[in-house]
């Protein structure tokens, strides 16, 4: 456990190394070197769980560590990852009543509609920080509704965002625990999702919104096989 943290707080502190520093002196090696080893040692969670009878004292382990790598990752500056800005003007775009499938972020900055520049001031510029943003959004309705709550949690707070994301993550997990409950399996095997690191750099550094599919992936395993 204790080498899972240090891997990802050493991704941690060489986060703000990356933007806006010039490409050539990124430390790329040192992050691929430091993912890398943290997926070796996860490599063998799932051997040592085999050895180890399912304790209290393993379980409340396994719940601090991953919660500690959770924390570490939020806590540092997105590496290599702008997607989340896109989520956080799709969201103010969807509560101030307008249509996020209707126009590009490049094309904002120039519209009379006072609602989209209202925003556009609110969010200090944020649609010309926005990836491709010449495209209008790819991202469903649905996770549109949760960029949206992000948005009256807290305008433009990747913070919130992550809000939901720690939510969404929390269900997956006591989902899991119900699934494994019901196969007859140590709830222990849970370390498997919840020890991830190549899971937890992505879904709360990269804050990406993929994590809001697995509550339902995991609530449709679960009817399948009650």
């Amino acid at each position: 456990s204790a080498q899972l943290i240090a891997f990802l707080g050493g991704v941690a502190l060489l986060s703000p190394l990356f933007d806006p520093v010039p490409n050539t002196l990124q430390p790329f090696g040192w992050l691929i070197g430091l993912l890398m080893a943290a997926g070796i040692v996860f490599l063998g969670v799932g051997e040592l769980l085999r050895f180890f009878p399912p304790r209290r004292s393993l379980m409340l382990l396994i719940l601090a560590t991953g919660l500690a790598m959770r924390l570490i990752m939020s806590w540092a500056p997105p590496v290599l990852e702008v997607d989340y800005q896109r989520y956080l003007w799709d969201g103010a775009v969807i509560a101030s009543g307008e249509n996020p499938y209707r126009l590009p972020p490049d094309d904002i900055a120039g519209q009379p509609d006072p609602r989209l520049q209202a925003l556009y001031r609110q969010s200090q510029g944020l649609p010309d920080r926005i990836n491709h943003g010449h495209l209008t959004t790819v991202y469903p309705p649905l996770t549109q509704a949760f960029f949206a709550l992000a948005y009256q949690i807290r305008p433009f707070s990747p913070g919130a965002w992550k809000a939901i994301l720690y939510l969404a993550d929390l269900i997956t997990l006591l989902l899991i625990f119900a699934i494994l409950k019901r196969l007859g399996r140590s709830p222990t095997w849970a370390a498997l999702y919840w020890l991830n690191p190549l899971l937890i750099k992505e879904m709360f550094n990269s804050a990406h919104m993929d994590l809001l599919v697995f509550p339902f992936l995991m609530a449709a395993i679960l009817w399948a096989i009650s």
